[in-house]
Order: structure tokens, then C-alpha cells, then sequence
């Protein structure tokens, strides 16, 4: 029996790293394949050719001052010094050679290992942030927009802040600017600056597993610890069906008229080499329409809807024994990726 489209996005689970759920990887080929994702770390050797940037960055958007969620520079600053020292000196593979990362910022990051390279903000030529920022603002304050977003949600700041949702795009100009700059590596794994929280040391990167980097797919986590791939997809086309509450809707990931919610984790995202460019021009497209129909967002709605459309992801989907966004989010390296 022919499988409905969207069963298609071929599934494949691992085995379990939690004993009381199953984590699973989703888009995954079933076909025997080189690039397979492992159980176990296993020969590791015959992936020694995989070699990773680790990109991050931040751009001070004067989040202090904020009467929601505010956070200082400070924070972000110790979280990055955190991830950054783990990778420089891994706790489980001390002999390994330590991990290179790029980081973009204007901010004073004070003394560093030697294998991170800083680029200032100005030198990134075709930054979302800059392209995109007044087209975003515009969009947020308008009295039709304000009018779409459910009264219990009208203070988050994906809705109120414009700055926010462009600088969680501005991601994605960052990793296809480290491509351009160093084309060397076979993946560029994207890390929040401050993805790994003093709370939470056990979350850092550490030495991973290169078997468990498919060589022609996203790999990303899901922010549930679940993920239904049958729920049907509908192409958005118009303001009228971008609204219509009798179907799922691509575009915002709503359906049967719920607000977005589900989203791919944009903390920890791998990109192999021959996909950043193509996706990058995705996904400017996608933020061009998202405005064209009066919609604006965070970078995590952002990669679902591309993901429904059918980009190439695998969804890393974390263990039931993580409760919450925050550590489902982070929870790649400890539970898949780091060798212990």
C-alpha cells in the first residue's frame, strides 16, 4: 500500500539511550548508508574524515533593559566561556586535539583558547539582522498583526520584539559566512552562545561521535519529546489559507486553529557543507514570505516549517526523562553525540 506524502520523511530509531523511552531520529534513510547513525560510538575511525567548526555568536541587543525575560551580557558571556573551555579540553578524550569555533560578536570575551577565531559583526557583509530588522519592526507594531496573536501570548517576545526573532535568523548569515571563510570542514555545527548554563555542565559538547553526523542531512533535536511526521502538510498560498483554521498550516505551524507551538531546537543545529548553501537561500526566501503574509517569528518555527516542507533534517527527538524545553533543547551532546 503507497504511504501518504508525508510519511514519506523516512523514519529510522535508535536505540534507546533513556531506558524509559526510545530516542529517535527522524528523516533518516532506511537505506544501508556510510553515514548511518550508530548505537554505540563503534569504529569511529572510519569517520575520521568528518571534521566540525562549531560556530556561535551574539549581538548585544540591549536585552538588560528589558521588562520580560531580561537577561544581561554578562550571563551570556560566562555560558559561552563555559561550552567554549569543554570543547577546548574534552573530560572524556583528553588527548583529543581541541575542537575550532568561530564566534561572531562585538563583545570583550576576555582571554580565550587558541582555537577560537572572533569575527566582528561588521565584517559579515549580508546579515539578516541589517536586511531584514525594519521590514520585522514595521510588521510587529502593526495593528494587524497584533490582532492574529491570542490574548494570552501577546507579551512573548518572538511577538513584541523584532531585534529578538532577527537575531536568532541572524544564524544563519553567520554559518554561511564561516563556509565561505573556511570551506575545509565537512559540517558546521551551529551552538548557541549560551546554550550551556553553569546549572547544567553535564549538557556541554564534549569529543562526539562523527559516525552519528549524517554526511546529506540537518541534524537537529525536536522540542518535544515526541514527533508525529503524519499530521498532514498544506502548502501556505494565501492570507486565506494561512488562516484557515480547518487545516494545518506549513507556514505557522498551526492546526484544527492552534497557535504555534512546535518547534525544531535552534540551540544545537549541524549543517553538512553541501547543504548551507541551498538552505541558506531557503530560508531567506521563507523570511521573505513569512513578511509578504503578515507573519513574523523565531528561528525555531522557522526550521519546522522548513522541515515540513521537506528539507533534508534528521530530528533528534530527546528522551522522556527530559522535562522541559530548556534541557530538551540541549540535550543532544549528553544523551547522542558526546562519547563517554
Amino acid at each position: 500500500m503507497a504511504l501518504p506524502t508525508p510519511i514519506l520523511l523516512a523514519l529510522q530509531f535508535t536505540c534507546s539511550i533513556a531506558t524509559e523511552s526510545a530516542s529517535a531520529v527522524i528523516g533518516m534513510p532506511q537505506a544501508a548508508n556510510p553515514n548511518k547513525l550508530e548505537p554505540h560510538a563503534g569504529n569511529i575511525d572510519r569517520c575520521s574524515t568528518h571534521r566540525v567548526l562549531y560556530i556561535s555568536g551574539f549581538r548585544d541587543i540591549k536585552r538588560g533593559s528589558w521588562k520580560v525575560r531580561p537577561r544581561s551580557v554578562v550571563p551570556y558571556v560566562q555560558s559561552f566561556r563555559l561550552w567554549v573551555t569543554s570543547l577546548s579540553a574534552p573530560r572524556y578524550r583528553p588527548n583529543s586535539q581541541a575542537a575550532p569555533i568561530v564566534v561572531y560578536t562585538d563583545e570583550h570575551l576576555g582571554d580565550l583558547p587558541s582555537a577560537v577565531t572572533v569575527i566582528p559583526l561588521s565584517h559579515v557583509n549580508d546579515s539578516i539582522y541589517d536586511r531584514f530588522l525594519a521590514a520585522e519592526r514595521d510588521l510587529i507594531n502593526s495593528a494587524k498583526f497584533r490582532s492574529r496573536i491570542p490574548h494570552g501570548l501577546q507579551n512573548k517576545i518572538e511577538y513584541t520584539r523584532a531585534e529578538y526573532n532577527m537575531a536568532t535568523h541572524e544564524k544563519q548569515s553567520w554559518i554561511r559566512d564561516a563556509a565561505r571563510r573556511f570551506p575545509s570542514y565537512t559540517h558546521y555545527a551551529w551552538v548557541d552562545f549560551a546554550a550551556i548554563r553553569k546549572s547544567i555542565p553535564e549538557y556541554a559538547p564534549d569529543s562526539i561521535n562523527p559516525c552519528r553526523l549524517p554526511g546529506d542531512r540537518i541534524l537537529a533535536s525536536a522540542a518535544d519529546t515526541w514527533y508525529n511526521p503524519w499530521r498532514p502538510v498544506f502548502e501556505y498560498e494565501s492570507e486565506g489559507v494561512f488562516w484557515n483554521n480547518s487545516h494545518w498550516s506549513s507556514l505557522t505551524d498551526s492546526y484544527a486553529g492552534s497557535f504555534p507551538k512546535d518547534a525544531i531546537c535552534g540551540t544545537v543545529v549541524f549543517y553538512p557543507r553541501a547543504l548551507v548553501p541551498s538552505f541558506q537561500n531557503q530560508y531567506e526566501q521563507a523570511l521573505s514570505t513569512w513578511h509578504k503574509l503578515g507573519w513574523a517569528g523565531h528561528d525555531q518555527a522557522m526550521l519546522m516549517m522548513l522541515f515540513k516542507k521537506g528539507l533534508p533534517f534528521s530530528l533528534w527527538t530527546p528522551p522522556t526523562s527530559e522535562k522541559g524545553g530548556l534541557l530538551r533543547c540541549r540535550a543532544i551532546f549528553r544523551h547522542y553525540l558526546n562519547i563517554w
